[in-house]
């Protein structure tokens, strides 16, 4: 019965690597964009939100790194334009 099972979990693993294509862009950059919506002061303090939000993840992530591209802020805090390359 073990090794049936052992088989049968080979088996699987080798039908979800046939399924899975390997991704050609995978390992590339992305461009960030991130900017408020409609909804003023408040789109744009959850947008700042937002940015910081996906800085953070990107600095933990080991082999991942951020560039901060643009950070305009908006009078009274919030964000009006953030681009980073991640």
């Amino acid at each position: 019965l073990a090794d049936q099972r052992a088989i049968a979990a080979a088996a699987e693993d080798e039908l979800l690597a046939a399924l899975l294509v390997a991704d050609p862009q995978a390992a590339s950059n992305a461009l960030l964009e991130v900017r408020p919506g409609v909804g003023g002061d408040e789109a744009a303090l959850f947008a700042d939100e937002l940015f910081t939000m996906y800085q953070r993840m990107a600095e933990r992530r080991p082999g991942w790194r951020w560039e901060t591209l643009a950070h305009r802020g908006k009078d009274g805090g919030g964000l009006r334009e953030g681009v980073a390359l991640v």
